[in-house]
């Protein structure tokens, strides 16, 4: 889901990788970062996946859960799916996005395709997981500043610098979004 970001670090580190898309133009930008045949992708429904329970060993959406209407559904099919493990990744209201509404408009301003995303709690996350029979997951914060600014900042130094910092006094760790978390199938 999403942009498909990890499919070309997973294709060259050797895994086999399926990316699923709502349109057939989400496929063209796997076909100019990844060779032919170092990946499968099929357009389809993400709430209604044409695949087997536990068809893959884990199943991956990133940048995609907050845009989703049928967030719950859309968990649930990616459980359904995996055979061992899922990740994904949210925005959390227990970060800077708590004043998403107040500052939308400003950002919207600064980045121009700015879309409507859910905020969601680790609660929310956990207990959705919990319902399709996966354990409770790892959670892990990315960043502290929003992600608009480092975009608009546009240096990596400075973004790896000041995160950094943030790590290092647990700010991320309370506060940090978007979160990472993987939950593994109960057994």
């Amino acid at each position: 889901g999403g942009h498909a970001q990890l499919a070309e670090p997973l294709a060259k580190s050797g895994f086999d990788v399926t990316v699923t898309g709502s349109d057939d133009s989400c496929r063209d930008r796997l076909d100019r970062l990844i060779p032919p045949g170092k990946f499968q992708y099929l357009t389809c429904d993400s709430l209604a996946l044409p695949y087997d329970d536990r068809s893959f060993a884990v199943a991956m959406a990133f940048r995609l859960l907050p845009h989703v209407t049928g967030w719950r559904e859309l968990i649930a099919e990616l459980c359904r799916v995996a055979d061992k493990a899922v990740i994904f990744d949210y925005p959390d209201r227990r970060s800077t996005n708590i004043l998403y509404e107040q500052f939308f408009g400003m950002k919207k301003k600064m980045e121009g395709n700015t879309r409507p995303f859910t905020l969601f709690s680790r609660a929310e996350i956990a207990a959705e997981l919990e319902k399709n029979g996966f354990g409770r997951p790892l959670f892990k914060p990315e960043f502290l500043l929003p992600m608009v600014i480092h975009r608009r900042v546009g240096n990596r130094m400075f973004s790896t610098v000041i995160e950094s910092c943030f790590r290092l006094t647990g700010l991320t760790a309370l506060f940090g979004s978007p979160v990472i978390f993987r939950s593994n199938r109960k057994e």
